[in-house]
């Protein structure tokens, strides 16, 4: 999303005729492209995004991106009469309106609305798809998602109340981040991986000469590479898993969170500020379980159509037996889009990442499917295992279904059993897979079961990312 206002003009300037206007405003600029046909620019430690200025044929359209900071709104209004005096001509928005004052149009009161209606955006996308937004900073990629939504208290749920104080106080934070990494070294790199005809950049940690290449933050991108150059060993996972395996490696000293998949050295781990080869490699063998193939096709989700790629898994969870109690599995439900879930698979060998799977709730009363997701690791040895006896294998569940089976109507067991008689519902091991001709009938009695129950998600009974 953004917002642009056009000027038709055959009349020629440079970017500093635009440059000093705004000096003369009083405004401190901080300009990353000084020259046409796209020059960009900010307000000097006050833009989040900034602005641009881009030329073409039919003359000159100045642009603001959605999400933006005050000082970007301010400093847009500013670039309108700038550009007003040096064209002579009056300003139009995309859909016609003629700016002609531009000091009362893109007043206060439009700021709140353009920035309201811009996270409104964010926040309905991030609950539909429950996934990250990536927006482009002054410097650097700026990535949202649920976990950040929630250190601020910013629900994703109606009723919604007056969050203004929160996106402000969100926006601050942000604008703080960008000006820190404005002379940091990050991630970045050349690299490309071709898959399926599609290029995706990958973000580059490398090893040469026995240590770590320095860097003081990861910097978003598709992918997340770690190379050893002196072994000629390499690694490429899907960047959104990078951030798990820092978590599980328990390398928070090193590796600390600055936004919802980006992560910044800090404090330094010694003098130099670098990082040990020991801390890489430890993360190696942990990222090793979120690496796949094919990192453009995106595993579907229970409900959205079958898929003969994925496999499908099922789950029996014995309220009566199990160390998760129904209220322990209530209160979760809250965690829906933030909470790590992960379960002890059986049939660990056919299982892999991008697998679906569902949970059966088995007992007495209201029994049926409680959760649905797919896999977001490869199956691991648990850690708790002492090394006696068989190895347990655990799986991590990135759920798009979870209901509270009290408050809310099932697909029960009774109409699982009706569908695929042939499948031991009730009982048997946790974690067994589903034959191809189960799981494309599963898939079908569950997709209409959704549509029942469709726009009934509130955040405390029921959370499902709904399939369009």
């Amino acid at each position: 999303m953004s917002y642009c206002i056009n000027f038709i003009t055959n009349k020629l300037f440079s970017p500093e005729d635009i440059f000093k206007k705004l000096a003369d405003y009083g405004l401190r600029i901080m300009v990353t492209s000084d020259e046409f046909p796209s020059v960009k620019l900010g307000i000097l430690e006050e833009s989040l995004r900034g602005i641009e200025i881009n030329k073409d044929d039919k003359g000159y359209k100045v642009r603001i991106c959605s999400c933006s900071s005050h000082a970007d709104y301010y400093l847009f209004a500013k670039t309108i009469i700038a550009m007003q005096e040096i064209t002579g001509e009056t300003g139009f928005s995309d859909d016609g309106e003629q700016i002609s004052t531009p000091h009362t149009t893109l007043n206060e009161e439009w700021i709140e609305r353009e920035n309201k209606s811009s996270w409104d955006v964010v926040r309905a996308f991030i609950k539909q798809y429950r996934t990250i937004v990536v927006l482009k900073g002054m410097f650097e990629d700026i990535c949202i998602g649920p976990k950040m939504l929630a250190n601020y208290k910013i629900s994703l749920f109606p009723p919604y109340h007056d969050e203004t104080e929160k996106w402000v106080k969100l926006t601050q934070y942000l604008t703080i981040i960008q000006w820190r990494l404005a002379d940091l070294k990050s991630t970045k790199s050349n690299l490309v991986v071709r898959d399926n005809n599609n290029q995706l950049e990958v973000s580059l940690i490398s090893i040469k000469d026995n240590k770590v290449q320095y860097f003081d933050y990861v910097s978003h991108a598709p992918l997340l590479g770690i190379v050893n150059l002196d072994t000629e060993e390499s690694l490429i996972i899907p960047f959104k898993d990078f951030r798990k395996t820092t978590h599980i490696a328990e390398f928070e000293t090193s590796f600390s969170a600055f936004d919802e998949c980006q992560l910044i050295i800090c404090p330094k781990v010694n003098s130099n500020g670098e990082i040990s080869i020991k801390e890489i490699t430890d993360i190696i063998k942990i990222a090793e379980r979120y690496e796949y193939e094919d990192y453009v096709t995106k595993p579907t989700i229970p409900g959205s159509g079958f898929n003969e790629k994925q496999n499908t898994f099922i789950f029996i969870w014995n309220t009566e037996t199990s160390n998760i109690t129904i209220e322990e599995y209530i209160d979760s439900i809250k965690y829906f889009y933030i909470g790590h879930y992960e379960r002890k698979i059986h049939d660990w060998k056919e299982a892999k990442i991008g697998d679906r799977f569902y949970v059966i709730k088995v007992g007495e009363d209201n029994v049926g499917i409680v959760m649905a997701g797919k896999f977001s690791s490869h199956p691991f040895i648990a850690s708790n295992w002492s090394g006696k006896g068989k190895k347990p294998y655990m799986i991590e569940l990135e759920p798009s279904f979870m209901i509270n089976p009290e408050t809310m109507p099932l697909l029960t067991i009774e109409e699982l059993s009706t569908a695929i008689p042939n499948f031991m519902w009730r009982g048997g091991y946790s974690g067994r897979k589903l034959e191809i001709d189960q799981a494309k009938t599963l898939e079908n009695v569950f997709s209409n079961y959704l549509k029942t129950i469709k726009g009934k998600d509130d955040g405390i009974n029921m959370c499902m990312i709904e399939v369009l």
